[in-house]
């Protein structure tokens, strides 16, 4: 793939439309983009960073994640991604950390309504119910 690509080709084997392909230039993911005429051509590097940038996208990251990964004038590097993707599964399971505390919330509510119902009570009374046990809302 030494021969430089068009657009259609380049979409046809990353699976980036040629919008999105237009949108990684715009916003600096892809640069250098060399021109024959009006035309953009891509190389080999440019297609392998393409399919880096969709792999990526599908593990969660933002746009504006990837940025850091590739500046003008600064060559992307396996540190780089490897730094990258670190700090990415340091946020996935801090958010898994979460998401299990507030499971767990959840669970606890659910027995006391379920106790609620077992009472068979015409009016519910929601205030023996604590509230630290419901997300969102600070004790007090």
């Amino acid at each position: 793939m030494s021969n430089p690509l068009n657009i259609s080709r380049v979409s046809q084997l990353t699976g980036a439309s040629p919008k999105a392909i237009r949108h990684y230039e715009a916003i600096g993911l892809i640069a250098d983009i060399q021109r024959k005429g009006s035309y953009r051509t891509y190389s080999a590097r440019d297609v392998n960073l393409i399919h880096l940038i969709r792999v990526a996208q599908k593990l969660g990251f933002k746009l504006s994640e990837l940025g850091a990964l590739v500046q003008k004038g600064r060559a992307l590097t396996w540190q780089g991604v490897l730094r990258l993707v670190e700090q990415k599964h340091a946020t996935v399971l801090d958010e898994l950390a979460r998401l299990n505390e507030q499971r767990e919330q959840l669970n606890r509510l659910r027995v006391e309504l379920l106790e609620c119902l077992d009472a068979d009570e015409e009016i519910i009374d929601l205030t023996h119910i604590d509230c630290n046990l419901m997300p969102g809302h600070a004790s007090g």
